[in-house]
């Protein structure tokens, strides 16, 4: 291991159909059925992609343990991007309901994403940005136990016994107060390195250093130890991607919410700006169409079955 840098100074299925109606036999699915429509909470995110936190509509309906939403994937989603991926336009959700499920989401990515590759690992102070880093070494076969935060060192660089083994540099920007400050650990050569995989937490606060073919990755508080990770792939290899959330998919009972155009409120139908009460424009509209379910203004228009439990 070799430190590198310099000293700082600190500074149930909510997804359902709407009530039936007499001219559509079966009635009208809920716009919030199927892969979801999302801003990506990711700073620097590409052109057409919004900012702003973890994507609100997800916050309020999701399970407690690892796995799907409840009965919230469309199987008959006829959309071009449910089975390929020609262009970036998927989160990749997880819910992690303890600190080993975070660590498993970095093994995971490691092992499928090789590299050479750079992570940013966003989320508030406690998130599990290192734990996850963790991970990541795990996945390239390095001790994990090794990985610590590189709070104040910058940059801190593994290496396995086997030279077959990639090379894990592992980098916190969070007392980076000017770009200029990479230069003296090699910042570009590092991510020039074709045998290397690159983690940077705090990445926005270097944000226009960073490489725009890279994975982002963003941690969120659920709880004293569950966290909900989402993984926004923005590297320009398809195939790679794809590979990506199939993976997560089929290990880490992922899904996927479609990126797009501002979604409009079920209820109202004003446009929804308030992440915390998406798919609703605000809490007073989701109140009102959870009324209309204890209403009975509102029905399931056919009965569950096991493709709606089970992903692809």
């Amino acid at each position: 291991m070799r430190l590198a840098g310099r000293p700082h100074r600190r500074r149930g299925l909510r997804a359902a159909p709407r009530v039936s109606d007499s001219s559509t036999p079966g009635g009208h699915e809920h716009p919030d059925h199927g892969h979801r429509t999302a801003r990506s909470p990711f700073p620097g995110a590409p052109r057409g992609i919004g900012g702003g936190g973890g994507g609100g509509d997800e916050r309020a309906n999701r399970p407690s343990g690892l796995g799907a939403p409840p009965g919230g994937v469309n199987r008959a989603d006829p959309s071009p991007y449910t089975r390929t991926m020609a262009e970036p336009t998927h989160l990749i959700r997880i819910e992690c309901p303890g600190e080993e499920s975070t660590e498993r989401v970095g093994e995971i990515i490691a092992e499928v994403a090789s590299p050479p590759v750079c992570i940013t690992l966003e989320g508030e102070l406690g998130a599990g940005k290192t734990r996850l880093a963790r991970g990541l070494a795990r996945g390239l076969g390095l001790d994990p136990d090794a990985v610590s935060s590189p709070t104040f060192v910058i940059h801190i660089e593994h290496r396995g016994e086997d030279a077959s083994t990639p090379t894990f540099s592992h980098l916190d920007a969070y007392r980076i107060g000017d770009e200029e400050e990479l230069e003296p650990i090699g910042f570009d050569e590092i991510l020039a390195d074709p045998e290397r995989l690159v983690a940077i937490e705090w990445a926005s606060r270097i944000g226009s250093a960073l490489p725009s073919d890279r994975i982002d990755v963003r941690i969120d508080h659920r709880g004293e130890h569950d966290r909900a990770v989402t993984v926004f792939d923005a590297r320009e290899d398809d195939a790679r991607r794809l590979r990506l959330r199939e993976a997560l998919e089929a290990r880490a009972a992922a899904w996927c919410t479609t990126l797009g155009a501002e979604r409009s409120c079920p209820t109202c139908g004003a446009t929804c700006e308030d992440l915390e009460s998406r798919p609703f424009c605000s809490q007073r509209c989701r109140l009102a169409d959870l009324a209309g379910w204890f209403g009975g203004d509102f029905s399931i228009s056919r009965p569950l079955n096991a493709s709606d439990l089970l992903e692809d």
